[in-house]
């Protein structure tokens, strides 16, 4: 006598995270205004404490790294990332981000490369918003790929020497099936949530009134580009010729270019 039991189970989503969003929306608003101080330290030393933002761009600057570091860090960077490196680029980011305003605000304040035009900033500021709807909708887009288990336990009639009653083994499961599964902007693009990243940065640059740390942009996208590469391996021995077809209609980074 065969049987068969399949037992399901459902697809796993993920939960935003409350305090991981605002602990990491406050450390990158916070970061990000402590490194335009440390440039300016000199002006609030001398007690002119109202010139912390001598540009309305600039507090629109700190109200967006905060919105960006709460959808970051409710949402994570997806499923199938390692913890380690969940952390690194959930904490790491506002750390860099630290020194990316830190130089930008130095650039401005030399006069090297910077943009004294408000047409300029505004463009930055556009940027800026053209990134949180990306990160927003690499949030609601949720899960990118949804895993469905479904193991399958054969049970097999074992021999016996009472042929009234046979014995009866329930054996390993014998497969494991993953569900490949994608949504919204991530049927496009692979990585959203790190292309977003990249037009975080540009725009935050701009908007701080200089152009030189969008010199600094190519090797960030050769630093996620070597960063996924792992993942893309993880996710082609995942999910096999699935994965493999997805990617042929999609890009990885940078849309219609890579």
């Amino acid at each position: 006598m065969d049987t068969e039991a399949v037992q399901q189970k459902p697809p796993a989503t993920r939960r935003p995270s409350i305090r991981a969003a605002f602990r990491v929306g406050t450390l990158q608003a916070v970061l990000v205004l402590c490194g335009m101080i440390f440039i300016r330290r000199d002006v609030y030393l001398q007690g002119n404490v109202a010139s912390v933002f001598q540009h309305w761009q600039e507090a629109w600057v700190v109200g967006a790294m905060f919105v960006d570091g709460v959808m970051r860090g409710a949402y994570g960077l997806g499923p199938y990332v390692s913890p380690f490196r969940k952390r690194v680029l959930r904490l790491g980011l506002p750390v860099a981000l630290f020194f990316y305003a830190a130089s930008a605000t130095l650039c401005t304040k030399l006069n090297v490369g910077a943009l004294d035009y408000e047409w300029a900033r505004n463009i930055g500021v556009g940027i800026l918003g053209i990134s949180l709807v990306l990160s927003l909708f690499s949030s609601l887009s949720l899960p990118l790929f949804v895993r469905g288990d479904e193991s399958c336990t054969v049970v097999t009639p074992v021999d016996s020497d009472d042929t009234d009653s046979p014995s009866i083994a329930p054996s390993q499961p014998d497969f494991s099936v993953e569900k490949f599964e994608v949504r919204g902007i991530w049927r496009f693009l692979r990585y959203p949530d790190r292309f977003s990243i990249m037009v975080m940065l540009a725009g935050l640059t701009l908007a701080l009134g200089t152009w030189v740390p969008l010199l600094g942009l190519p090797g960030l996208f050769v630093a996620f580009k070597w960063e996924t590469s792992d993942l893309e391996s993880f996710r082609i021995s995942q999910f096999g010729d699935a994965y493999l077809s997805y990617r042929k209609t999609s890009c990885a980074l940078l849309p219609f270019i890579y």
